[in-house]
């Protein structure tokens, strides 16, 4: 949290996305200082040759998946040891505001229709993401034989591939030179029509049993 509010503050202060990047990352990889960088990125959605390497990374999007899912417990989970302690009140205050920012509620991947939309940016982005089935990521040697293993990647690959399917994507014009882009991932709307479904269903069930209640009325 301390190194975030510190690049914070030098962004506020006028310095350079890249070159700020660039400094943190520059002879570290820990994921702490990744999660760091992905809610910058995201804060700002910035797309830039920076943080091309990072958002279009295969094990980087992976992680943040999970960077995302703690974040969306905050600030409760860190607030937890902290709540009815007058004296923490100052460090109270400085989380909540931590886990207020924008980059928090986000996730990597949506940067990627960033990316794919941009007209400097599109092809590599297209190119980079229809390999990741190539160079899949395996954290230990032994999983390069686990069948499940790789089934399970290649679809994660071909998850993020789909963003650089021009099929999955709209447009409207808002005016003479702009224009609002959409994303569909294959993904979700599969999601949705499944819960659609059960939710018709469902909602079918309850009116025959009501329509059964009905007639033994008297």
């Amino acid at each position: 949290m301390v190194l975030e509010n510190w690049c914070f503050e030098q962004l506020e202060q006028g310095r350079d996305f890249d070159e700020l990047i660039q400094k943190v990352t520059l002879g570290h990889e820990s994921v702490a200082i990744l999660g760091v960088v992905s809610v910058l990125a995201l804060n700002r959605q910035v797309v830039s040759n920076s943080i091309f390497p990072v958002v279009t990374n295969f094990k980087i999007l992976e992680l943040d998946k999970y960077r995302f899912q703690q974040d969306l417990q905050e600030p409760s989970t860190t607030l937890i040891s902290l709540q009815g302690k007058s004296k923490y009140q100052k460090d109270i205050n400085a989380v909540r505001h931590n886990y207020s920012r924008e980059g928090h509620k986000l996730i990597l991947e949506s940067l990627l229709i960033n990316y794919f939309i941009n007209q400097f940016f599109s092809k590599i982005t297209k190119d980079k993401l229809s390999n990741l089935k190539t160079n899949l990521i395996f954290n230990f040697e032994h999983e390069k034989a686990d069948q499940s293993n790789i089934i399970f990647l290649e679809e994660r690959a071909g998850y993020y591939a789909e963003y650089g399917n021009t099929e999955n994507y709209s447009y409207q014009k808002i005016d003479e030179n702009q224009f609002a882009y959409y994303f569909g991932h294959p993904q979700n709307k599969k999601q949705v029509e499944s819960q659609e479904y059960k939710r018709l269903n469902e909602f079918a069930i309850c009116s025959r049993i009501t329509r059964i209640t009905d007639k033994k009325s008297p």
